[in-house]
């Protein structure tokens, strides 16, 4: 599985950090800070398509969306850092980072319910602001924990948005503050660790992964997949399909 082409990132991070103190240090804004937009968003034409992605592939949550089942926690969610548009399929005012993250925690409920059949523990690696977070638990009910593996400015940011949207999360910042539970625990990194750099894929592959007992991640690193995970993995291109980001959906 691993390419002999694969290369880790070289990425330093002390520019993600200051920019995340940046928005916390203003948190007055901080619902309609531009910046989150900037480290974590996709824009507005992006966020149609993955409307139209969820209508295709989850028409019994698109009908309860345009039903307005989902209304309160969509606009709950809404409130950060980006406009929001009209979407025909989904019949809802909706940013484009939360028609992101509902379409990615349709996806992983759709994973968790054909491979676990109990309660299980989720570990997400790199959790953004929080927003995967609030809508897994949103969805899937057999979510027994919800664990957040990050740098510490990003714990601090997600901290401050889950208690702004009331979504009980536990965030940790470091490997060494987690055990593994008697329960199945699910892994999770969108852009996340196919983006890390060599020190921060290797202690995590070490730890977190090596005990997971499944996983979900969208990968990004273009120069290859590396063997993660003794499970075994089903890769599939990313949906939906951007020109020229050749990103792949990893299931394990």
């Amino acid at each position: 599985m691993c390419s002999m082409s694969y290369k880790a990132a070289n990425n330093s991070y002390e520019a993600y950090k200051n920019s995340i103190n940046h928005i916390l240090e203003s948190n007055k804004d901080f619902f309609n800070n531009s910046n989150i937009t900037g480290i974590f968003g996709v824009n507005d034409h992006f966020g149609m398509l993955y409307c139209k992605e969820i209508a295709k592939e989850f028409p019994q949550y698109t009908e309860a969306i345009r039903n307005g089942q989902y209304k309160i926690q969509i606009e709950n969610s809404n409130c950060i850092g980006q406009k929001t548009f009209f979407s025909t399929e989904l019949n809802t005012e909706i940013s484009a980072n939360i028609a992101r993250y509902i379409y990615h925690a349709l996806v992983i409920h759709k994973y968790i319910n054909t491979k676990f059949n109990s309660n299980i523990d989720i570990l997400e690696i790199g959790g953004g602001y929080g927003g995967l977070c609030y809508w897994l638990q949103v969805f899937c009910s057999t979510i027994n924990t919800y664990t957040i593996i990050d740098l510490e400015e990003a714990n601090h940011l997600q901290k401050y948005y889950l208690n702004q949207v009331n979504t009980p999360g536990i965030t940790i910042s470091n490997v060494d503050n987690f055990s593994k539970s008697s329960r199945p625990l699910f892994i999770i990194s969108n852009y996340g660790y196919s983006e890390f750099n060599e020190f921060y894929q290797t202690l995590y592959k070490n730890t977190i992964l090596k005990v997971a007992d499944g996983g979900f991640m969208v990968w990004n690193n273009w120069s290859g997949i590396i063997n993660f995970t003794d499970l075994q993995m089903i890769i599939e291109k990313e949906r939906p399909e951007f020109p020229d980001c050749p990103n792949k959906f990893i299931y394990f």
